[in-house]
């Protein structure tokens, strides 16, 4: 954004709000500096226009109205009520869970718009801390169909957008009356009334492809009375299918193993038992369970591809902005220049003879360009600049005064991006156990909501997010223990992808939570690598007596791209999915998928564990074929004989 037109934009919002009359766009013309500039009337109309979009935009409230029925033309004005935020005032606990809410998201847009809520939270004078160190770091990721979807809910519009059903190839165009956006089990839907079939639905955002278009007029839709959305996506297990999901209680054989394997004919330790609850429909079988033998008996093998494929989603996106590390100031962007010369004064008035680099900390930006967003606003003031009518700054040494503040004392009012992203997080908090204060959560909501006024995010509804077993609470407690007393941790653990469980000494760095499942990143002595351990599959932990001292060049795992990101070394499998075994590709990251015909999908994923890979085709129960590498195929037709061979010897032995 140029220097003049951030002036024009500034004197204009401060025209607009010093006065109680209806300013008309040839008032504004005469009187506001920038436009007397225009070299014809159109280009005075065609900037104008331009200007009140970018303020609506930032969500400045324009009212436009006339001063007397016999003004000929309407005119505009701003009014403060619907202009400042409302007081606010946290407490330090308070404050940190807000803190704490503002980096929750691993979502950009949503990102943006809770640390511009921060902005206007410090310009009121809350002191807030995005960066102070904890212990555990909880992350929310939200599809892009979520500003959408909830936009919708909002101003009670009804939405069209493709939708592709979990276990099916088809995308169908839905038209849905949405009454609310649901956050259950670290998952996103949406619930509403489809239109097409004329009953409820809910409908999980990340099966939403394409784009979400509004339709119909705002505030058509309402959502009905005594509706429980969150009884609706749990009923359903957050399915499209309206029938109810049962829970089916399964008694598996996990077999440990020692760091070395063990020779072929002894049995190794003691089988444990481990219970697990799947919920599922009425199927004949569950997925990859019951499967006939002779269907797992080759399951290596490829089946010839037909048809043409069609790709339907391309590789994960990897130019997510990635998280701001400890010191590293970005650039400003143009698009933020607005809302931070708008909280500049305000933030100032709050906090009278403050240190530039500190403001600059605060505003994320460099002391140089802070200094010429001052030098910005020294020269905008109402029209005519008369005395008292400049926004004046005294400056002594690095440190800045507002000297008279040309009515800009309070920050502008959170917009509705800006109160969803840090209310929702902050529910969010709220609902994972061990990171925050509860009581203090729900405190800062009450007051955020109470400050935002309308713009409070309605139609959002938080729950279920963790799903955390007593042992992994004990886990948590442990580990949380550890990192605050720096002590280093014995646990023995189970490596899913190995079939294998081992003695580790490590030396905890943090504990995040992703999706809702709690993580250890810890340097491990054994690898001597940073690793992540999920605490649901830690069997015994130990505080050891002795102080954690990961090496200097240990550096904490980037997650913005999830928990298991892609890597060079990595070997690449391509599956054919029969429809059954669609679901894969949602649970797991896929670089390529392609449609095939009779609804087999195609995909391509990484796997640095081949054992792994082995294990999972084979738990589809004949409904995935490896197409290469050949070495995978050649395995997986092994481990099937093997089983064959065992299967076959285990009945005739309870024959004889």
């Amino acid at each position: 954004m140029s220097t003049a037109r951030a002036e024009r934009l500034v004197n204009l919002v401060l025209a607009l709000l010093s006065t109680r009359q209806y300013l008309t766009a040839e008032r504004i013309r005469g009187i506001v500096p920038g436009y007397a500039d225009a070299a014809s009337d159109d280009a005075f109309f065609r900037t104008f226009e331009r200007d009140k979009t970018e303020l609506r935009e930032l969500g400045i409230p324009l009212e436009t109205g006339r001063n007397s029925v016999f003004d000929p033309v309407e005119g505009y004005r701003i009014a403060r009520r619907d202009y400042e935020l409302g007081e606010i005032d946290l407490a330090p606990d308070e404050a940190a869970a807000v803190g704490l809410a503002v980096r929750l998201w691993d979502s950009p847009e949503l990102t943006g718009q809770a640390q511009g809520a921060l902005v206007k939270l410090r310009a009121a004078g809350v002191e807030v801390d995005d960066q102070a160190p904890t212990v555990i770091e909880p992350r929310v990721r939200a599809e892009p169909a979520f500003a959408p979807m909830l936009a919708a809910v909002q101003a009670g519009q009804a939405v069209r957008f493709e939708y592709r059903r979990s276990g099916s190839p088809e995308r169908r165009i839905r038209t849905l009356e949405p009454w609310g956006v649901v956050s259950w089990r670290a998952r996103w839907y949406v619930v509403g009334h489809d239109r097409d079939r004329d009953a409820p639905r809910c409908f999980r955002l990340s099966r939403v492809t394409g784009k979400v278009a509004a339709i119909g007029k705002p505030g058509a839709v309402a959502r009905p009375e005594g509706v429980n959305l969150m009884q609706l996506v749990s009923v359903t297990g957050g399915s499209e299918d309206p029938s109810p999901v049962t829970t089916a209680r399964l008694v598996g054989r996990r077999r440990p193993r020692s760091r070395s394997p063990p020779p072929r004919r002894h049995r190794g330790p003691r089988n444990r038992r481990g219970r697990g609850r799947r919920r599922h429909r009425d199927r004949p079988v569950l997925p990859g369970i019951g499967r006939r033998l002779d269907r797992r008996a080759r399951p290596g093998r490829a089946r010839p591809r037909t048809g043409r494929a069609r790709q339907i989603r391309a590789a994960p996106a990897r130019g997510r902005a990635r998280p701001r590390r400890a010191g590293e100031r970005p650039m400003s962007a143009s698009g933020e220049r607005m809302p931070r010369l708008l909280a500049l004064v305000p933030y100032l008035l709050a906090r009278p003879g403050i240190r530039i680099d500190e403001a600059a900390q605060d505003f994320d930006v460099t002391p140089r360009q802070l200094r010429k967003d001052l030098e910005l606003l020294w020269m905008c003031g109402l029209p005519g600049y008369g005395p008292g009518d400049l926004i004046d700054l005294s400056f002594e040494g690095d440190t800045i005064v507002v000297t008279h503040d040309a009515g800009m004392s309070r920050p502008l009012r959170l917009t509705g991006g800006e109160a969803t992203a840090l209310l929702v997080a902050l529910r969010a908090l709220a609902e994972t156990p061990g990171v925050a204060d509860g009581d203090a959560v729900r405190r800062a909501i009450a007051k955020i909501e109470d400050a935002a006024g309308q713009a409070r995010p309605a139609g959002v509804v938080v729950g279920g997010g963790v799903r955390e077993g007593a042992r992994a609470a004990r886990t948590r407690e442990t580990v949380s223990g550890a990192l605050q007393d720096g002590r280093a941790l014995r646990m023995r653990y189970y490596t899913a992808s190995r079939d294998q469980i081992t003695e580790r000494t490590v030396d905890p760095m943090r504990l995040v939570i992703v999706q809702g499942v709690g993580y250890l990143e810890a340097w491990c002595r054994r690898v001597e690598g940073v690793r992540l351990f999920r605490l649901d599959r830690v069997d015994a932990l130990t505080v050891l007596d002795e102080p954690a001292a990961p090496p200097a060049h240990a550096r904490p795992t980037d997650l913005s791209d999830g928990v298991f990101s892609a890597r060079p070394d990595q070997r690449v499998a391509h599956l054919v999915l029969d429809p059954d075994a669609r679901w894969v590709a949602e649970y797991y990251p896929c670089e390529e998928l392609d449609e095939l015909d009779g609804g087999r999908l195609r995909i391509a994923m990484r796997y640095s564990d081949e054992p792994w890979m082995v294990r999972l085709v084979l738990s589809l129960g004949g409904e995935a074929q490896v197409e290469s590498p050949a070495t995978l195929a050649e395995a997986v037709g092994r481990r099937a004989a093997d089983a064959v061979a065992r299967a076959r010897h285990l009945m005739s032995i309870s024959d004889r």
